[in-house]
């Protein structure tokens, strides 16, 4: 047979016959035998099922690709949408909230740039003293709305169901915007400044001091004349702080840092002392002293710095040092001059962590060490995962910045007394006064271990910058682009006139307080009222 007539033997007609089919199909017509229920099904098309290439033939009545989407797609409407209406109404189901692990600790949604109020909120939570104290406000103080709120929440974290906790409700008494992402820093210094208001007003003596107790240090301004030798009158005038500044930019490391903010100042030439006792003006020194520290002590480092070129605010990478523990007795300048402040260990408790390049938006993320259980926690809004390793092996949050110690890198002594990896480094030049290049690749930190004493003072009980002490690497350094807040706690404090034996242990206990009785009652009756509904 020849080609062209195979081809139109396989031509397909209007019902989809060849001319074979259609011949024959017309003789049985003519005969008058019946067409049968198979024939008919075949002339239509419709005696095969659809494998969902026709892309939903309308004269195929068995092709389904039109109504039953394939798998894995969805609708827009009707019954294959991907979201039901009641799904939609009800929202997602409880159960894949259900808090699974009673040891890890609950997380808090994120509202929209909210990730700094929720790792605040995880450093005062994560404070047992502070927390049982928010638990022993009675009324008429515990009515108060932020209290209230900031209480709520706070079983809900230790007690809730959920694996994370919903912050809007707080949120919405401190008329917070969501849409602009605010200072971690700064959020956490104003919110504790009204609580220490709210509770002073509340006249219970158990919560009263309650903020000042935990976090307020004391420092002043002493002037000394060189001439008679005396300080000015108001050199024991103290000051009262929440947080100290701790410079990044141009500094290496903590210890650096602090030996900077701590150093005397010559005042002479244009800029003399009038001394009250010599009644001239006289060279004179002056310096910065740390009368008292708090037991749980907030550094800031000062990461958004003012930039004269650009006339904004950017964010400071550089590569800043800080161990784990650390002697800051020597750092203390009594005002007994004859006294000394002995050896006072402040260990690491929280860290705060700004990630980005930019000092108008970025990611907070909180490091916290859970007290009593010795174990290190990554606190990311609703995510939360244990540090197997600490703060030390979280080298994505902290910038990727090695430590020389764990990564095994060599280091040498150079010319100027610093430490130097081996191998290439960009140099920059440190913008303090007096300061010598430090290397940007690494920057360690100076002996600031628990029991060295190489950091003492000078003769005068005060610290100076020949009186830095040296610089060897601690095996227990961090080295980040990223830290913005650092929160330690004085080794071995414990509360004399708290009382805390009343308070829940940290997670999951049995209610023991009217206010844990209603608030977990609440919390569990609205989540098995939203199983039942699902």
């Amino acid at each position: 047979m020849k080609r062209g007539k195979q081809n139109n033997l396989k031509a397909v007609g209007t019902f989809g016959l060849d001319i074979r089919e259609a011949l024959s199909l017309k003789h049985d017509l003519n005969s008058g035998q019946a067409v049968s229920q198979q024939q008919i099904l075949h002339i239509l098309q419709a005696d095969r099922h659809c494998d969902g290439a026709c892309k939903s033939r309308k004269d195929n009545p068995n092709c389904l690709c039109g109504v039953v989407p394939a798998a894995g797609s969805f609708r827009r409407k009707g019954l294959w949408q991907k979201e039901p209406q009641g799904l939609m109404h009800l929202g997602a189901s409880p159960s894949d909230q259900k808090r699974q692990d009673a040891v890890l600790p609950c997380g808090l949604n994120n509202l929209g740039n909210t990730c700094y109020v929720n790792s605040a909120l995880q450093c005062l939570f994560m404070t047992p003293i502070f927390r049982n104290s928010m638990y022993q406000i009675a009324a008429p103080a515990a009515d108060d709305v932020i209290l209230g709120h900031i209480r709520r929440l706070f079983v809900e974290l230790q007690s809730g169901p959920r694996f994370s906790a919903d912050p809007k409700a707080f949120a919405q008494a401190l008329n917070l915007d969501h849409t602009i992402q605010q200072d971690g820093q700064e959020f956490l210094k104003l919110l504790l400044s009204l609580l220490e208001t709210k509770l002073a007003e509340s006249g219970q003596p158990a919560v009263q001091s309650l903020v000042p107790d935990l976090f307020r240090g004391s420092y002043a301004y002493e002037t000394i004349c060189k001439a008679c030798g005396r300080a000015s009158q108001g050199s024991n005038r103290a000051t009262h702080f929440y947080e100290l500044d701790i410079q990044v930019k141009g500094s290496p490391a903590l210890g650096h840092s602090l030996a900077d903010m701590l150093c005397k100042e010559e005042l002479s030439g244009d800029n003399q002392y009038l001394c009250d006792f010599c009644g001239k003006k006289v060279d004179a020194t002056r310096q910065l002293c740390l009368r008292q520290l708090p037991p749980y002590l907030c550094m800031s480092l000062q990461r958004f710095v003012f930039d004269m070129k650009k006339l904004m605010k950017v964010k400071a990478s550089d590569k800043f040092s800080f161990p784990l523990s650390i002697n800051l007795g020597p750092y203390l300048c009594p005002v007994d001059a004859s006294l000394d402040a002995g050896v006072q260990v402040y260990d690491l408790q929280a860290i705060l962590i700004h990630k980005g390049s930019s000092a108008s938006q970025g990611h907070y993320v909180a490091h916290i060490h859970e007290e009593g259980a010795r174990k290190w926690w990554r606190f990311d809004d609703e995510t939360v995962t244990v540090m197997p390793d600490g703060p030390i092996g979280e080298k994505a949050d902290h910038g990727g910045a090695p430590n020389p110690v764990l990564s095994g890198k060599k280091v040498q002594s150079t010319e100027k007394g610093k430490y130097k990896p081996k191998g290439k480094g960009r140099k920059r030049k440190a913008s303090g006064k007096g300061q010598d290049d430090v290397d940007g690749e690494s920057t360690p930190e100076p002996v600031l271990a628990p029991a060295d004493d190489s950091a003492a003072p000078s003769n005068n009980g005060h610290l100076n910058r020949a009186s830095t002490p040296p610089h060897t690497t601690p095996p227990s350094n961090i080295t980040s682009s990223n830290a913005y807040m650092l929160l330690y706690k004085k080794r071995d404090w414990q509360p004399q006139q708290r009382v805390c034996a009343a308070a829940l242990p940290v997670r999951c206990a049995f209610p023991t307080t009217a206010l844990h009785v209603v608030c977990l009652a609440m919390l569990v009756l609205g989540f098995t009222t939203l199983l039942t509904h699902c």
